[in-house]
């Protein structure tokens, strides 16, 4: 793309590239695709639907090292690229890969992290690929090498796990031509996936002659000289010879513009390549208006991602789609809240509200309406009262939005089952429980002194993030109990939480010691596993250099296959451990209210 290009003087220069893809008639049909907007406001093409599955959809393949047509690259600037700044809060630090070794960041950023549940950790890890760090403090045991550079793959990381729109930023930041056949891949995935299909044809022109080798290019070219010259006549298309696209669906997409694939769920998604689904989201082209989201909690991130991006889907499944992008870590629980507020503005239409309209708004919209309605002072209580009561239908992450209203109201005359409700926001999101809901939270138990074998796994949870007196509540033991295959799992787990996180030892009265000896490996659960021992060790010379970000990635990898049920106590133990030591102890206490409240 040329290089030290400004933000306009790059955009001239796409637009002046860009006619030369046909010598004069790309040049129109560019600007008319720009001028249209090809971003997420775009609207859907109103054609004909056809839905087929591709049985010969091919599997990604990655460009070798000594991919032809490589140009001379200055790693340090390449790799240094991010997209938060170093003194934006969201970042982990310019040194985050201090002491860490090249050969083995290579390894943790190939990993898969498709099945990560645990909100905190996803959170960690988007942070992690997304901050700008000086990469000349890794440990550089091997020269970086052509097409496995560390922004490259923290392109294809972000695109694996739906950051769409993150990752396209980072490419065109890098006004330099792209180096490398698989780092320009990624980017033009990036912009595609983003849905910028104009930019995604203009990155195909400038590497073309130096790739025009190599398939996947030679395919996005009969792409970009059919889609993007729609409404030029045929005959005044670049002949491209005999390419042949690598699906029947990509196929059909291109040879005419009517078609529309429809997804009714993500099993309809499976059987197409990645090139087809990044074309026929970029071009509009996938109906989601009849798919199915009642298992969204079971749907890939990426999927989560395209769904939300497309104008096809229902208000209704975008709302729940936003619900469950926050309870997952896709989104901030204040991006929730702000996409909260904007629907409030279009379903009330001005502050000065109350709940007198309230009985005529139905379904999912009732809870924007309600916290729009918050504003009103007086009806706050009755406010928080029915949106508790929204909880099992919509999950409790819709709730997070209302925090502030939790935090202010005392919660004298709200039910046992809604002061339960109110345990899990605080403790889901991190916030410190105040003393009049740890109050009422006693008195649901009747204020009678339990046993610690007797708690929820929502009493677990509000022990470790409040300052309640226990003796109101949990009956002291004696001296330091032993048990000794006694405790469930998930006491078990609980114990080793209490451990890492209890620092003021609060709970030392009050919870019987476990031991250690019966456990012989770390498999006490039949679906589980103990990941290679290498990690582990790993782990903990992470641990003990305080390796921020390898820290960040090893934790990710090692409880991403695994649900609370599954996860051993010795590895959450170092999990927890290890995160503290870094420095990141509000995360690891959040992993921890996850684990714990996983169990109900």
């Amino acid at each position: 793309m040329g290089h030290n290009f400004t933000t306009i003087g790059k955009h001239a220069f796409l637009i002046s590239a860009a006619a030369l893809f046909i010598g004069g008639f790309y040049t129109s049909a560019m600007a008319n695709d720009r001028m249209a907007g090809s971003g997420p406001k775009s609207p859907a093409p109103k054609q004909e639907t056809v839905k087929e599955k591709d049985s010969d959809a091919p599997k990604a393949k990655r460009a070798p090292e000594d991919m032809p047509g490589t140009l001379d690259v200055n790693f340090k600037l390449l790799e240094t690229e991010g997209y938060y700044a170093p003194n934006d809060s969201r970042a982990l630090g310019i040194d985050l890969w201090m002491g860490t070794k090249r050969s083995e960041l290579i390894k943790y950023l190939s990993a898969s992290y498709d099945n990560l549940q645990y909100r905190s950790l996803l959170q960690l890890l988007k942070s992690a690929l997304l901050t700008t760090a000086d990469t000349t403090l890794l440990n550089n045991n091997e020269r970086a090498k052509d097409g496995m550079d560390l922004t490259t793959l923290r392109l294809e990381k972000l695109l694996e796990l739906g950051f769409y729109q993150e990752a396209a930023t980072i490419y065109s930041r890098n006004h330099a031509e792209p180096y490398h056949e698989r780092y320009a891949r990624a980017g033009v995935y990036a912009l595609m996936y983003s849905r910028q299909m104009p930019l995604a044809c203009v990155e195909t022109q400038v590497v073309m002659e130096r790739f025009k080798s190599v398939t996947f290019w030679q395919q996005m070219e009969k792409i970009c000289s059919v889609i993007l010259l729609k409404n030029v006549p045929e005959k005044d298309r670049p002949d491209l010879g005999n390419v042949k696209l690598e699906t029947k669906t990509l196929e059909k997409a291109v040879s005419n513009q009517k078609y529309i694939y429809k997804a009714d769920s993500a099993d309809d998604l499976k059987d197409l390549s990645p090139l087809t689904i990044a074309v026929l989201h970029a071009d509009n082209r996938i109906d989601f208006s009849g798919f199915n989201i009642s298992d969204a909690q079971k749907m890939p991130h990426h999927v989560v991602r395209l769904l939300l991006d497309s104008p096809t889907i229902s208000e209704e499944a975008r709302f729940r789609l936003n619900v469950e992008s926050a309870r997952r870590g896709l989104i901030s629980v204040q991006e929730l809240t702000d996409y909260y507020n904007t629907l409030g503005e279009d379903i009330v239409g001005s502050r000065e509200t109350s709940l007198k309209a309230y009985a005529n708004v139905g379904g999912w919209k009732r809870l924007p309406y309600l916290y729009f309605a918050s504003g009103n002072v007086e009806e706050m209580k009755t406010i928080l009262t029915k949106a508790i009561q929204l909880e099992d239908e919509y999950g409790n992450a819709a709730l997070w939005p209302f925090l502030d209203i939790f935090k202010s109201l005392s919660p004298d005359s709200i039910s046992d089952s809604m002061i339960r409700t109110g345990i899990r926001v605080f403790t889901h999101t991190i916030t410190p429980i105040p003393d009049s809901w740890a109050e009422r939270w006693i008195a649901s138990h009747n204020n009678l002194p339990t046993t610690y074998d007797q708690l929820s796994a929502t009493d677990y949870a509000a022990l470790l993030n409040s300052d309640i007196s226990l003796d109101k509540l949990l009956q002291p033991i004696d001296k330091e109990e032993e048990v000794e295959g006694n405790l469930s799992h998930q006491q078990h787990l609980t114990n080793i939480i209490y451990e890492k996180l209890d620092k003021s030892r609060k709970l030392h009265n009050y919870v019987p010691k476990i031991v250690y000896e019966k456990q012989e490996g770390l498999t006490p659960t039949d679906d589980y596993v103990m990941p290679l021992s290498g990690l582990l060790e790993r782990l903990a010379e992470s641990k003990k250099d305080k390796r921020l970000g390898e820290t960040v990635l090893i934790s990710s990898i090692l409880l991403e296959p695994l649900k609370p049920s599954a996860i051993d106590g010795a590895l959450l133990g170092q999990v927890l451990d290890s995160l503290i030591t870094v420095g990141l102890t509000k995360e690891a206490q959040s992993l921890a209210n996850e684990v714990m409240l996983g169990f109900e």
